[in-house]
């Protein structure tokens, strides 16, 4: 199996060749792509974009762009399937000079560059608010993999420190600080930041994930004691965490 990958690198040679592979038997490709030309030197080839033959298999959103030429059996994105499944993938029919493929779908150069092409196919793309996507739409561009683009880190331990102070830190690691929230804490000075959003230690991409601080609080709530007479008062999130 093989996931979260890409190539760019143009193949040549004969029989069966592809963008990311040859031959796909019995496997499952999953979140990959390719780029590269892919060119055939037999008039008997199975030639493809991204896979040249796909075997009891299973490709799932992924895509090609490169020219495909050479061949018998040559396909924008796949060269030839036997009992297998191409899901929510694509190939450039301008690029690859191929309006026909053994699986997928082909789209224009425009429409490859288009975020809506990918997430109205469940594409999972990060954002500020879902840090766990798989691909990002850089401007005016193909999708890349979310790995390529951003740097993992942990979010760092903030306890204790003002809110001003973590700030600080926060942008000085790569990270966005967000909101703060009073939650109740009386392991620090009230005031003080008691932990964050995600929680310290998580592993988050540098220069996308906002961060959000809990600040210690006295009080469980906004207000009240609790009882059926004077009951809590929920009035901000962070009365929630």
């Amino acid at each position: 199996n093989i996931t979260s990958s890409y190539a760019t690198g143009n193949i040549s040679g004969y029989s069966i060749l592809g963008g990311l592979c040859g031959s796909n038997r019995e496997g499952t490709i999953d979140i990959c792509y390719a780029k590269g030309s892919v060119a055939g030197n037999s008039s008997e080839g199975t030639i493809g974009g991204f896979c040249g033959f796909n075997f009891y298999s299973t490709v799932i959103r992924c895509y090609s762009t490169g020219h495909v030429s050479g061949g018998d059996e040559c396909g924008g994105l796949c060269g030839d399937s036997y009992n297998s499944s191409v899901t929510y993938s694509f190939w450039d029919m301008q690029t690859s000079g191929l309006t026909v493929s053994a699986g997928g779908t082909g789209k224009t150069t425009t429409e490859m560059k288009t975020l809506s092409t990918f997430t109205d196919a469940v594409w999972d793309f990060v954002n500020v608010n879902d840090v766990s996507g798989k691909w990002m739409m850089p401007e005016s561009d193909y999708p890349k993999l979310a790995w390529e683009v951003y740097t993992k880190i942990p979010v760092p331990d903030l306890h204790g420190l003002t809110v001003e102070q973590a700030q600080l830190t926060l942008t000085t690691a790569g990270l966005v600080p967000g909101e703060s929230f009073f939650v109740y804490d009386n392991s620090v000075t009230l005031g003080l930041v008691s932990g964050t959003l995600p929680v310290s230690g998580s592993l988050v991409y540098s220069g996308l994930t906002i961060i959000h601080l809990l600040q210690a609080s006295d009080t469980l709530y906004s207000g009240g004691s609790g009882t059926s007479e004077d009951p809590y008062q929920i009035s901000t999130t962070g009365d929630w965490v």
